[in-house]
């Protein structure tokens, strides 16, 4: 669900969300994440707004923005909140077993299932200054894939048929 794109919440830190949603009214949400593997590591930006908004312009700015932020580097600041988010997500992990088992299967998918155990220290000992080359290395236009999703032209949404009245719905249940 999109939050209100004029009222900046306490724990808004990310510069992609400040200035698409907060400062330029482009988009209703947007965000940036990393998935770190073995062989390969992803950095996924994201943004969306309402069937109003002018799309192109959208992914050109959420493109400019990105590329803008790994030419100028991340802060020390921003490495650590981010690397926060990281690590409490591993956190979180410890209770949920099915998750734990789910990503020990990938990583064993990839070629060994330490190589969650080896994420987990990744994220743990990046340094500033090898995340900064990594993003001025590898953020860049040749080395990336757009996706735009876009509401369809004088398609109307589909609007599902109303429920009937909750009692008929557990009628008999009881």
């Amino acid at each position: 669900s999109a939050r209100p794109c004029r009222h900046e919440l306490p724990n808004d830190w990310g510069s992609l969300r400040r200035e698409l949603v907060l400062e330029r009214h482009l988009a209703t949400r947007a965000s940036c994440d990393t998935r770190v593997q073995a062989d390969y590591s992803e950095l996924v930006a994201s943004a969306a707004a309402g069937p109003q908004a002018d799309a192109a312009e959208l992914s050109t700015e959420l493109v400019r923005h990105i590329e803008s932020a790994a030419a100028r580097g991340i802060s020390a600041e921003q490495l650590e909140r981010a690397r926060l988010e990281q690590l409490n997500a591993f956190e979180r992990l410890r209770s949920s077993h099915e998750a734990v088992a789910s990503l020990l299967s990938q990583a064993e998918v990839a070629g060994d299932w330490r190589l969650l155990f080896w994420q987990h220290d990744m994220v743990r000992e990046l340094t500033l200054d090898e995340a900064n080359a990594a993003l001025r290395a590898w953020v860049v236009a040749h080395n990336r894939s757009d996706v735009l999703l876009r509401h369809g032209d004088g398609v109307p949404a589909v609007v599902p048929p109303a429920p009937g009245p909750v009692q008929e719905l557990v009628a008999g249940k009881g």
